[in-house]
This record gives structure tokens, C-alpha cells and sequence, in this order.
């Protein structure tokens, strides 16, 4: 049986093939690092307490942010709670080296998914109050078996909700991958060139006769950079698309930090993904699609994402004016 203090912990090692993993801890007075050992040894994606719910659901405050964002201030207070518990209960210093081994994870970016999915505070008192007071009698008590039987049908439905939101894992692909040149690339003419050269010089005759000299050095330096830029041709990229978020590259843009997207498809012209993030510093991504199938990335994304249009940028609307 377990006590108020330190939870039976079932682990989800994997989204789209779950697999389970239960640990309990031996309540002793000892401690049993069992569960704090399997947090790191599987690296799950979802831990399930046997904790109480709060306002009807299983959901944990923790869920709400990235990695980057948790509020460890909370944990903080769950860890400092169990150190007092655990000057009467020695196998609560347990559940902080789980705690400790959890935020491990967030600091690497793992996002483990908690849910306490116990009854409702009430009713786990009124069944430990019981089970101190009447113990062994409590077994012949048919109040006690009811509260046993309601605790397991609070559990039972929370951890059916809490598979069933993840269920439409298996339904997906683990990952859209491809790799595509980092920006449409379009040979420049010698009249390009020729057009840049002589916009840089205009422009340069104008900064001296203001006597600019300032102004004279960015125009040179841009003209250079332009004419460099126009002539260099991009890299080869890897994209992928899967359950945690968009990776460019070795950059992962979590569905966390993304408003909504909008699939530009247009061909031959336009071929490509547009995102609208959260962050005012890069508001806009843009993802060439190449040859991907637009449906099924379509298809794909509006299972972690809203649909909605966005405009193309000014500066991305300049670039194919200047055929960059």
C-alpha cells in the first residue's frame, strides 16, 4: 500500500510505442532510489503519480511550459515538504532524488509530461484516516473497501484520459525527414551583378557629395555582402517534422513556441512551410518543402498546430523581388 508521502510512479519510456515501466518504493525506513534510477535509465516522455488530482483532472502545473520555462519554484516547495516528511518517513528522501533526476531531464530539454492521477484530496484522508486508526479492522470496514474502490476508479479513468490524448501517437508517422537546399537558390546574370555594381557606385557618389563618409562605408559593405550572398550558393539542410516539434538543422522549434502555420504552395514558384512563432525576435519561419508531399505534412502539423494564413514577410517578399 502506498502512503501519502511517496507515490507508486508509472513511466511512458515512449510516445509513439508506449512502453510501461512501474516502480513503487519500499516504505521503510530507508531509502530506495528504485524509481529515481529509472527516471534516468529511461528517460520518459510521461510519469504518472499516484497523487491527488486537482479540480478533476490529472494534469500537473509542470505541463504547461517548456523545458526552459517550469516553474521549478513549485518543485521547490514539493522537495522542501518532503525533507520535513522525511524526518518522520526516512523513505521520502526518495522522492526528491525523483524530483532532482526530473528537472536533470528539463535542464537537457527532455520534457517529461507529469500527471497525478489519485482521487480527490478528500477522499484519500478519509481512507488513510481509516487505515491508521482501524488497521487491521479496517479490512472488515465496507466503508474502507468502497473508498479503496473509488480511489482505484478515479486512478483507472485519469490514466485512460492521459493514454488517450497520446493515442493519436500511433497513428502518426514518428518523423517527416528531408533535406533541401537551406534557401531557393537563383543564378544570378551578369546583368545582376552588373545592376548591383552600378546601384553601390550611385550611391557612393552620393555619400561623398554629402560628405558622408559613414554612410559611404555601409553602402560598400553592403553592396559587397549582396554581391557575395547573390553568388554564393546554399547549403544542404535537414528538416524533420515529429511529435516534440520542427527541427531545422540541429535547431528544434518545440509546438510549444509556435503559434500556427500555413503551408505556401504554389508550384513552381512557391513550395514551402510558413511558421508563425511566439518570440517577437524571430516571429517567422520559413521551410522549403522540395518534393514533400504538402498533404501529409499538412495533415501531420494540424495534429500540434493551428491552421491559418500567414502573410509572407516584407523582407522575404524583397528577397524574390531580388531573386535571393
Amino acid at each position: 500500500m502506498s502512503s501519502n508521502l511517496t507515490p507508486a510512479v508509472c513511466i511512458f519510456s515512449k510516445m509513439i510505442k508506449p512502453k510501461f515501466h512501474q516502480f513503487d518504493c519500499r516504505e521503510q525506513n530507508r531509502v530506495d532510489f528504485r524509481q529515481a534510477r529509472a527516471v534516468l535509465k529511461y528517460k520518459p516522455d510521461i510519469i504518472i503519480f499516484e497523487l491527488p488530482e486537482k479540480h478533476g483532472s490529472p494534469e500537473t502545473i509542470f505541463n504547461k511550459y517548456d523545458c526552459k520555462n517550469k516553474p521549478l519554484k513549485k518543485s521547490k516547495i514539493i522537495k522542501k515538504d518532503l525533507i520535513k516528511a522525511s524526518h518522520k518517513f526516512q523513505y521520502a528522501l526518495s522522492d526528491i532524488k525523483t524530483w532532482e533526476n526530473i528537472e536533470r531531464l528539463w535542464r537537457k530539454n527532455h520534457n517529461i509530461l507529469l500527471y497525478n492521477v489519485d482521487g480527490p484530496q478528500e477522499l484519500r484522508a478519509e481512507f488513510f484516516e481509516t487505515w491508521n486508526h482501524m488497521y487491521p479492522c479496517a479490512t472488515k470496514n465496507w466503508l474502507w473497501w468502497v473508498q479503496i474502490y473509488l480511489r482505484e476508479r478515479f486512478m483507472a479513468n485519469h490514466i485512460h484520459s492521459v493514454i488517450k490524448k497520446y493515442k493519436i501517437m500511433e497513428n502518426l508517422l514518428e518523423k517527416i525527414e528531408w533535406q533541401a537546399p537551406e534557401y531557393e537558390y537563383i543564378k544570378k546574370s551578369p546583368d545582376w551583378f552588373w545592376a548591383v555594381g552600378i546601384i553601390t557606385i550611385a550611391l557612393l557618389v552620393s555619400a561623398f557629395f554629402l560628405k558622408s563618409f559613414l554612410f559611404g562605408f555601409l553602402v560598400l559593405l553592403a553592396g559587397f555582402s549582396i554581391a557575395l550572398y547573390g553568388a554564393k550558393k546554399p547549403n544542404i539542410v535537414s528538416f524533420s517534422i515529429g511529435p516534440r516539434g520542427i527541427k531545422i538543422g540541429e535547431t528544434l522549434y518545440e509546438y510549444e513556441n509556435l503559434k500556427k502555420f500555413w503551408i505556401n504552395y504554389d508550384p513552381p514558384q512557391k513550395k514551402e512551410i510558413l511558421l508563425e512563432s511566439k518570440k517577437t525576435i524571430m516571429p517567422h519561419i520559413t521551410i522549403p518543402l522540395v518534393n514533400e508531399d504538402p498533404k501529409k505534412t499538412r495533415e501531420y502539423l494540424l495534429k500540434f498546430l493551428k491552421e491559418e494564413k500567414i502573410e509572407e514577410s516584407l523582407i522575404m517578399t524583397i528577397a524574390r523581388l531580388l531573386k535571393f
